[in-house]
């Protein structure tokens, strides 16, 4: 496939291309970039599917100086990043599988909200944030594999932000770390960093989501993020279209997770 699925390019900070949908796409064998935006406001990318892509490095979507950005729904699977969001403020991301080396990285952006999404990092990181602020991050599964982390916040948590709800998993058995801020400044468990940190995570759990498949990131009934999350985020339905809570099961909570 081509270098670029799709590309939307404004021309510069102070002249962005405006009031675009990205919608209902199935993306693959492209090259690095099924979703490519740059200097663009109000963007709807919503139920895309993008897999088995052209090259180790691929991203599933990148964006770059963008604002005012709605997400839901997305299943990317790529080699390097599964989403990528750089000075990208004002921004919901809903019910999004994001799966790569580092499941989602973001950094220079405000204003972001995490509700309900899936961040499954292989080798690298499930969730990276550098110099962030003012995130809603609530009812996702953060996991990473290998000796690497499931959160990495390189400055720290984020100021003015609610992060809580949250399952988060590393592979310690392998030298895995649940969350990183810096050198002095990392815990191996949810547990210890709930000591180091305080003011987060409350109510976040750990432990192995348990995935369908090495490529498919939902989950089995009965796993650690069944039953869990924050009914207040008021997501109702979940990636799959099926009620949260899932109240043919019994459940009066709503699942963690996309």
């Amino acid at each position: 496939g081509g270098y670029y699925g799709m590309m939307l390019y404004g021309s510069s900070t102070g002249n962005r291309a405006q009031d675009f949908v990205i919608e209902n796409n199935e993306m693959d064998a492209v090259g690095y970039y099924p979703i490519y935006v740059y200097y663009a406001d109000n963007l709807e990318i919503n139920n895309n599917y993008a897999h088995d892509l052209g090259n180790s490095g691929a991203y599933g979507a990148r964006l770059y100086y963008t604002s005012d950005v709605t997400m839901n729904e997305n299943e990317f699977i790529a080699g390097n990043y599964g989403m990528y969001a750089g000075y990208t403020d004002n921004a919901e991301f809903t019910n999004n599988i994001f799966q790569g080396n580092t499941g989602f990285y973001s950094f220079s952006s405000e204003d972001q909200t995490l509700f309900h999404n899936t961040f499954r990092g292989a080798i690298s990181y499930g969730l990276y944030l550098r110099t962030n602020d003012t995130m809603d991050i609530r009812n996702n599964i953060i996991s990473s594999t290998g000796a690497r982390y499931s959160a990495y916040f390189s400055n720290g948590a984020p100021d003015n932000s609610t992060i809580d709800y949250n399952l988060y998993y590393a592979d310690t058995a392998s030298g895995g770390v649940v969350a990183y801020y810096s050198a002095t400044q990392n815990w191996a468990t949810l547990a210890d960093w709930k000591l180091g940190d305080s003011l987060i995570n409350m109510n976040s759990v750990e432990g192995e989501p348990m995935y369908y498949s090495a490529t498919d990131a939902r989950m089995f009934l009965g796993t650690a993020a069944n039953d869990v999350g924050d009914n207040t985020v008021g997501v109702t339905v979940d990636i799959d279209g099926d009620t949260r809570p899932y109240t043919s099961a019994g459940s009066t909570v709503v699942d963690m997770g996309a």
